[in-house]
């Protein structure tokens, strides 16, 4: 069976014509057109890599073909050779789109339709600006060095084997067609390996795709690479190598887990134990959580990795981990949300509960005090969510500083966290809940919310006040109204 955690990579992205505007579908039909002013759902275009070839996918989930006279429309749900495309990577970061045919796709400057019948590629109708549309918080894998990119020392190193805490989570901004690398300090990395507190010129850099990794090419024409003993990650270089490319890598949930006061760790060795003060928290107590992406609808059951790459399982009911950085059923754990807290069912279907001597076992019939343990996620310092309408961001709507879900870039939130609750906070002030389920941007003291993770890089969100989960509005609307999680709406990608 193929591994779920490495499915084939496509890449999502908006497409901006020279005039400024997102390649986008029609709300009818099949036409293309570059109308789009931000990037929403009819603005995200899929890029499937096929060899030297992609097929490209509008966002109606069909296919874009291009006839022999240069016809385009996005009509197919199988693809066929019409629907092959070669992309050629511009000097200055661009992409052009050739055809099977030899046209370029391109549009009419003032219809703003597009079609494909440019032979040249030389008029900038015929040139597209990438704007990525993977959620901004990453790890970045370095391939030279199979290690991962993280805050070490005040600089940004490549020398991490597996990305651990929040000082491996990297923000990508995007600035008009260029991008910048934020450090878990956010502070920006400049060309010269250097961490400073703005964006500037010397801190964006034009994305390189290639093929199912990047290369980022600095404004004097290097691209980042790492180097020296420690893997420092600053522009050298004038070509692309082995080195100069990186892979972008969803960042697994990292969490501490409480109960009895103590955490639960395996630095006494490989048997996991809830022994360790909280106030005593090192690496060995942080544990990660990959969910089982072949399950039902990506949701079920979860492993929990040490900062070695050993996975939690059990053996004769007792948990530890493995040696080996392998899982088997014995790995799998189903978890049930409790506000702040969580408890685990193990593969026997018995609950993990905390033995008087800090053991874990699973072996409990039923939820108890001994199996509730507090849920704190650790890597996400800063919170940026998105819904199928877009990201959340902070807007004045009807004189007040509403959380709203359909902004084209995300609001970075600080997240606050106490005993397994959350407070959002940005520009000095919390978010508050309204009395219509509503949130505002200000509060003068934290508010609290619950957080569950239930599909793959999405989370749900529950206002301890009232119980009620956050919902995402078509028109904008961030409210706490629903009762239980019952589709994309109560899902939040962070």
């Amino acid at each position: 069976m193929s591994d779920p955690f490495n499915p084939k990579l496509t890449w999502k992205v908006g497409l901006i014509a020279s005039n400024g505007k997102y390649l986008t579908t029609d709300t009818f039909g099949d036409r293309i057109n570059a109308t789009g002013v931000d990037m929403k759902k009819k603005q995200i275009f899929t890029v499937d890599p096929h060899g030297d070839s992609v097929l490209l996918i509008a966002p109606n989930n069909k296919f874009v073909e291009a006839g022999q006279k240069g016809e385009l429309k996005a009509a197919l749900t199988t693809s066929n050779a019409d629907c092959v495309w070669n992309i050629e990577a511009l000097d200055d970061g661009r992409w052009a789109f050739k055809s099977k045919y030899g046209y370029y796709l391109g549009y009419k400057d003032k219809e703003e339709e597009v079609h494909s019948f440019g032979r040249a590629c030389d008029a900038d109708t015929e040139k597209w600006t990438v704007h990525l549309a993977v959620h901004p918080q990453v790890c970045i894998r370095n391939n030279n060095r199979s290690s991962y990119m993280h805050l070490e020392n005040g600089v940004l190193n490549v020398n991490e084997v597996i990305p651990w805490g929040n000082d491996a989570l990297i923000n990508i901004g995007y600035h008009k067609g260029k991008y910048s690398l934020q450090a878990s300090n956010g502070k920006y990395l400049k060309h010269t390996g250097d961490l400073v507190d703005a964006v500037s010129e010397d801190t964006v850099y034009v994305l390189v795709i290639n093929g199912d990794n990047v290369a980022f090419k600095a404004t004097n024409g290097k691209y980042l690479q790492s180097t020296g003993s420690a893997g420092k990650v600053f522009a050298k270089s004038s070509e692309i190598t082995k080195n100069e490319l990186f892979s972008l890598e969803d960042s697994h949930p990292q969490v501490t887990l409480v109960n009895a006061g103590k955490l639960v760790t395996w630095k006494q060795g490989n048997d996991v134990k809830a022994i360790v003060a909280e106030n005593e928290k090192t690496d060995t107590e942080i544990w990660q959580m990959e969910i089982d992406r072949a399950a039902a609808n990506g949701q079920g059951r979860w492993s929990l990795r040490n900062n070695k790459g050993g996975y939690l399982t059990i053996k004769e009911g007792l948990m530890f981990t493995s040696e080996t950085q392998t899982r088997d059923e014995n790995s799998w754990l189903e978890v049930e949300w409790l506000g702040s807290q969580v408890a685990f069912k193990a593969h026997n279907g018995k609950y993990v509960s905390r033995q008087p001597n800090g053991s874990l076992k699973a072996m409990a019939g039923a939820v108890d005090d001994t199996c509730k343990f507090i849920f704190n996620l650790d890597n996400r310092p800063q919170l940026v969510m998105r819904s199928e309408f877009g990201y959340c961001g902070v807007k004045n709507v009807q004189s007040k500083n509403l959380i709203q879900c359909n902004v084209p870039s995300g609001e970075v939130f600080e997240l606050e966290v106490k005993d397994g609750q959350y407070a959002l906070k940005a520009g000095g002030a919390y978010a508050k809940l309204e009395s219509d389920g509503s949130v505002s941007m200000s509060g003068g003291s934290p508010e609290w919310f619950y957080i569950e993770l239930l599909v793959h890089t999405k989370i749900a969100v529950k206002a301890a006040a009232t119980g009620k989960y956050i919902t995402a509005e078509q028109t904008g609307g961030f409210k706490a109204s629903a009762n239980k999680v019952e589709g994309l709406n109560q899902l939040w990608e962070y």
